[in-house]
């Protein structure tokens, strides 16, 4: 897994505007795209080094991927919780709709539901995270 830490450590820890998306660096943009194991044993190796680094500086740069792949771990979603997220949110907005709900509300009601989501079992990594 060292070689991922290399890998990771020549890309860019600086966040970035995406639009329509939450902002992100191009280190959570490559820790997102690892599969759940390999998130996994990138943290341990990641943390592993961060104890036997020799200065700040190296430690600072460690801790901050480490971060990254934290972030991940909190931003991934598998297929079946965005499917029920969907629909949960397409049924709230025909709700808001079919009540004439006034425009304030509706950010309200779709707040909700994505409040939920968060809590769903489906999520394991967030837990882990």
């Amino acid at each position: 897994m060292d070689t991922t830490i290399v890998e990771m450590s020549n890309l860019s820890a600086d966040s970035f505007t995406r639009w329509f998306k939450k902002s992100a660096s191009e280190q959570y943009l490559y820790a997102k795209a690892l599969p759940s194991e390999h998130r996994d044993a990138l943290e341990r190796s990641l943390e592993a080094r961060m104890r036997e680094a020799s200065d700040s500086t190296e430690a600072r740069a460690l801790m901050t991927m480490w971060l990254s792949v934290q972030q991940a771990r909190i931003r991934t979603h598998d297929r079946a919780g965005l499917r029920e997220y969907r629909r949960e949110a397409f049924v709230n907005a025909g709700l808001a709709a079919a009540m004439l709900a006034p425009i304030p509300l509706i950010p309200t009601i779709v707040a909700e539901a994505r409040r939920g989501y968060y809590s769903s079992p489906s999520r394991p990594e967030y837990e882990a995270a």
